[in-house]
């Protein structure tokens, strides 16, 4: 439930060891990696300066970014079209990477494969080709039989040229206004999906002006070879036995393909493997700096990991140099990479922190409270036993069935919820008079309910400005820290607005109004002033980084802001106890109609269409809700989300 602690990693090492160590580092899979470059001309790659380390840190004067001259795109592209071709499933086998392998005598096997496969794939597209052609000519004849005529007597034609082809409907009334004006006969054979079939037969000295009319009415030839001769019926019996030929040997082809797919299966599997090795293993590449004789590269690296690294990667020469630095070690502009560690329980919502953003290095990881408070708002907001149970279904169903598996974890969470809160409500599918409530009834008590999500709301804003004057004191933040609106100045106000509130409501004083005013006005006077006070106590000059007029009239728009800002956050949550009543309410509405349809089968389906709309409608509504009292009532008191997310090079294995 926090955010991983990070070391920066500086390595060097002899130049004809880099292939080797960054293969490993890709099997480690646990190094975000940076460019080396921009750590040295910064300065922050630095090793130590002794007796051993001085040809290293000499070099360094000369040193410049590393140039991968390997070239995977004709590599990716044989592999990718025989996996497909192959019908070969894309897994990195690490059996394939356990040993030293040459990449140049890889790319030449498969060079070989995919001309020797290519070969054969060519075989059956033109069989299959082949039998297309067939197919269609068979369905232009099937057309041509309301015309009965030997192909043989229009072949021999020694005047006449004749086109079979299709017109579509604008194509067909055209031709019906100008059919004087066309020097040839136009005869109706059929009718196809794409429009209608026609005989063209006309005076070979027209052939230039019958096809440029053709072509004006977008008449789409349709081409019958000059060998096939007799009548349209004989021909397509023909046909016929030409396509059963076609496709015996087309299935012996398909059988050849599967002894093909045996031969080179292994060498492929291991092709795949290598390659995305390669690719990897050039994303690294392409951020390491070198000199003549050493590589140097930089990355960060989890903490706890730091010690397998050290292991992996020092067994192969005693020149390899390794120096790991925390972060209070490297200089401030420098962010390390955010990786989130949470339990399983809570990381199906980390999507929904990062839809937001990431969160920076030296933030609280906001995942745990999100996870809760969303998790209480739903249900609190959609409260039933029985529609829960679906959700939670749902959830399950696209978590082991469909690609959504995230967001179906994140659903039986919420199902799981909304099932809770039934209970508590009373309610199950709607009805309230099943299950006894086990807190109250949302209808029975509204002023209870809104009043209730006051205070949860409060509670929640509580939490949001502890976690953001938190994450202020991390960063050294005073300015925002104490005397921003999200920091002390900004709590106090709002712990003072809420004391005045529950005075007012409760009718008890529990703190006299007379102290909180005076406190409420110098926490937005602290507000509107804060540049200039945190320069001073900072002793940093000048007090302000524009004009002072420029300022104050942004700062005292602010510190209204501020003040409404406040208000409007607390009472937002009135939604929560809004959401709740609605949800009873609407189910109220078909509960009615039940009634009124006075029939027992159409009651039953009204209940059932009524449940399936509360369900999609009103839960995809709570669902929006939900997250939007998250991103702008609660992210924005304690949440920024610049961070860079912790991204290492690894292999999907």
């Amino acid at each position: 439930m926090s955010v991983e602690r990070m070391n920066m990693l500086n390595l060097v090492a002899p130049i004809e060891y880099m292939d080797e160590l960054v293969k490993e580092i890709v099997l480690f899979g646990k190094l975000h990696v940076v460019n080396a470059m921009v750590e040295i001309n910064d300065s922050n790659f630095t090793i130590a300066l002794d007796k051993e380390n001085i040809h290293e840190i000499s070099e360094m004067a000369m040193i410049h970014s590393y140039k991968d001259q390997q070239n995977l795109r004709t590599f990716r592209y044989q592999l990718e079209d025989l996996m497909t071709f192959l019908n070969i499933g894309k897994d990195v086998k690490l059996q394939h990477l356990s040993d030293k392998y040459f990449f140049e005598e890889t790319a030449k096997t498969l060079n070989e494969i995919y001309q020797d496969v290519n070969a054969f794939r060519k075989k059956i597209e033109a069989k299959k080709s082949e039998l297309n052609k067939l197919d269609t000519i068979k369905n232009y004849l099937g057309m041509m039989k309301l015309v009965d005529f030997d192909l043989k007597m229009l072949n021999r034609m020694k005047y006449f040229n004749y086109e079979v082809g299709i017109l579509s409907r604008e194509g067909r009334e055209k031709i019906k206004k100008n059919y004087e004006n066309i020097p040839a006969i136009v005869l109706h054979i059929g009718k196809v999906e794409k429009g209608e079939v026609y005989l063209i037969i006309s005076l070979k000295e027209f052939a230039v002006e019958t096809d440029r009319i053709l072509r004006s009415l977008n008449f789409s030839k349709l081409s019958i070879p000059k060998d096939f001769v007799g009548r349209p019926s004989e021909i397509e019996d023909f046909i016929s036995e030409q396509a059963e030929i076609l496709n015996v040997e087309i299935e012996q082809l398909e059988a050849e393909k599967k002894v093909l797919r045996e031969k080179y299966y292994k060498e492929i599997e291991k092709a795949f493997a290598q390659n995305e090795m390669e690719e990897a293993k050039a994303i690294i590449k392409n951020n390491i700096a070198c000199t003549e004789n050493f590589f140097y590269l930089s990355g960060w690296v989890p903490s706890k990991e730091k010690g397998k690294l050290t292991a992996r990667l020092t067994g192969y020469n005693e020149k390899v140099i390794l120096v790991f630095k925390s972060t209070k070690e490297v200089y401030n502009y420098i962010i390390p990479p955010t990786k989130l560690s949470n339990p399983k329980i809570f990381k199906p919502f980390e999507p929904l922190i990062k839809m937001y953003g990431i969160p920076s290095y030296d933030e609280i990881d906001p995942t745990l409270f999100l996870s809760l408070s969303y998790m209480f708002l739903f249900g609190a907001m959609f409260g039933d036993v029985g529609q829960g149970m679906i959700i939670f279904l749902m959830g399950l169903f696209a978590y082991k069935r469909t690609s959504f598996n995230v967001y179906g974890q994140i659903f039986m969470r919420l199902g799981i919820s909304s099932v809770i809160f039934g209970f508590l409500y009373g309610s199950i599918f709607g009805f309230e008079d099943i299950l006894p409530a086990l807190f109250l009834r949302p209808m029975e008590n509204i002023n209870t309910m809104l009043f209730s999500s006051v205070i949860v709301g409060a509670i929640f804003l509580f939490i949001s400005f502890s976690i953001g004057i938190i994450n202020a004191i991390r960063k050294r933040d005073i300015k925002e820290g104490i005397f921003g609106r999200n920091g002390i100045c900004g709590f106090v106000f709002f712990m003072s607005l809420l004391a005045i509130l529950s005075n007012m409501t409760l009718g008890i004083e529990i703190v006299p109004v007379n102290n909180l005013i005076p406190i409420m006005v110098l926490c937005i006077l602290l507000i509107v002033v804060r540049e200039p006070l945190t320069h001073l106590l900072l002793k940093k000059r000048p007090l302000y980084d524009e004009s002072p007029s420029s300022y104050y009239t942004e700062s005292i728009f602010e510190g209204l802001e501020t003040i409404i800002n406040i208000l409007s956050n607390t009472i937002s949550f009135i939604r929560v106890g809004a959401f709740a009543l609605n949800h009873v309410g609407l189910f109220m509405a078909f509960h009615t109609m039940a009634q009124l349809a006075n029939n027992k089968t159409a009651g039953v389906l009204i209940y059932i269409i009524g449940n399936v709309i509360v369900i999609g409608l009103e839960g995809l509504i709570v669902f929006i809700q939900g997250l939007r009292l998250e991103y702008y009532e609660m992210f924005s008191k304690y949440f920024v989300g610049e961070g860079i997310e912790y991204n290492p090079v690894t292999l999907e294995i």
